[in-house]
């Protein structure tokens, strides 16, 4: 976490993105694991979505 914060915090690696993923600071509801991951977005499908969204923001910003 100390490590992608740093980089994160660069200016000078502009060229360096890093999508962070992980569970939200607030009340997750009792369930399964599998749930309780679907809820925060973790799961298989969420990690999916956020990595497309994540890599079409990016090939959109590199056609500019």
């Amino acid at each position: 976490s100390a490590v992608l914060e740093y980089f994160a915090g660069q200016d000078r690696l502009e060229h360096l993105r890093l999508l962070r993923l992980g569970v939200p600071d607030a009340f997750i509801e009792q369930g399964t694991r599998e749930e309780q991951l679907a809820l925060c977005g973790l799961d298989c499908e969420g990690l999916v979505q956020s990595a497309q969204s994540f890599l079409g923001a990016r090939a959109h910003q590199m056609a500019k």
